[in-house]
Formats: C-alpha cells, sequence, structure tokens
C-alpha cells in the first residue's frame, strides 16, 4: 500500500469493528504515520498495545463530539466514530444523531481549517450506512447511489441512525461543494468481523 507511504492518517473510532481492524491493516504499511482517536484510553490502551513504542503509531482520548485538535496536517481521516448498537439507538436516539452530525462536521472543519491555513489538502473517508435508503422491501435488490427517497418513517427505531447517516453525506458534500475538501463516501451493508469490544 504505497500510497500511504509518508502519510499521516486518523482514524475515528479506532476501537470499534472498522475502526480497530483499519488500525491493524495500516499499521503494516511503511512510512505510514497513524493517530488513533477513540472516547475510552482504556480501550487504546489494551488494543493497540503492541503499537506504544512505535514511533509512527499515536493515540488521542476524544469524544467526536468535541473540535479536533491535532497539531500534524492530516492526509486521510477515515471516520468512523459512531455508534450501531439497537439498543443505544432505541434508548439514545439524539446522542446516535449528534455523534454522527457533529462528529463528521468537526472532522470535515478540521480539514477545511488546515486547507484554508496549512495549504494542505487532506480527504476525508466517510463511512455511512446502506440504511440511507430506507425500507427497500419493494424495491429491486439493485440500488443506485441515488435511491435514497425511500426514507424510514419517524417512527422508525432506526430512524436517528439512518437520517443521521443520510445528513452526514449531505455535510460532506456540502464541504466538497463550497469548500473543496476532498470526500469519499462509502455506505457499509452489514459489517461483521472479530473485534474485542464490539
Amino acid at each position: 500500500m504505497t500510497f500511504y507511504s509518508n502519510k499521516t492518517v486518523l482514524i475515528t473510532g479506532a476501537t470499534g469493528l472498522i475502526g480497530s481492524n483499519l488500525v491493524e491493516d495500516l499499521m503494516k504499511c511503511d512510512n505510514i504515520k497513524l493517530i488513533a482517536l477513540s472516547r475510552s484510553e482504556n480501550k487504546l490502551k489494551e488494543l493497540f498495545k503492541k503499537y506504544e513504542n512505535c514511533e509512527n503509531f499515536s493515540y488521542i482520548v476524544q469524544d467526536i463530539k468535541e473540535p479536533l485538535q491535532i497539531s500534524e496536517k492530516i492526509d486521510v481521516i477515515y471516520h468512523a466514530a459512531g455508534s450501531i448498537s439497537g439498543e443505544i439507538i432505541k434508548n439514545n436516539p439524539v446522542d446516535i444523531i449528534m455523534t454522527n452530525i457533529v462528529g463528521t462536521q468537526n472532522c470535515l472543519e478540521f480539514l477545511r481549517k488546515q486547507k484554508e491555513q496549512e495549504h494542505y489538502n487532506g480527504r476525508i473517508i466517510l463511512f455511512s450506512s446502506a440504511t440511507v435508503y430506507g425500507n427497500l422491501e419493494n424495491k429491486d435488490i439493485t440500488v443506485s447511489e441515488d435511491d435514497t427517497q425511500v426514507t424510514d418513517k419517524l417512527s422508525s427505531p432506526i430512524a436517528p441512525y439512518s437520517q443521521s447517516k443520510r445528513m452526514t453525506e449531505t455535510i460532506a458534500t456540502s464541504y466538497y461543494k463550497q469548500y473543496g475538501i476532498d470526500v469519499v463516501i462509502a455506505r457499509f451493508s452489514y459489517v461483521y468481523g472479530y473485534c474485542k469490544y464490539y
């Protein structure tokens, strides 16, 4: 993966299923500097103990809802922070919405300021969800990027998650249009795999 050579990468949600596996894969790259961000210092220390003496690895303990305070220039942000727990979506829908929307805006604002103040362009890879397509029961199995008009009803238990993910995509594409921020959006379907804290 020579793309990452001499690049600094930030992974938000680094202790989650996607984020932690991404850390492990990217740490195999030569000449990469990786910054892992998570709310839990204990999880960061336990998951990435083997990297504690690596010069090319560091971590930040922070809630993604707070503005990013990073002194390094970031080449790529993998924005994987957020919760997908059904219980949290059901019992704390506002937390889901705010984490997704404010967290995404904080990442984009960091890149915008970096571009304007440091004249340094970074890229965000936003992890969205296939839930933005809404209920597709009566739809052909094939969907396109624009098939997001069939949204979940507001009474749906998943609505706070799916609607906030859709809004993060809108915010990200707006930052591209207005500020020229390099945005990549990945809509994941069902994600499964091993993670200690998943």
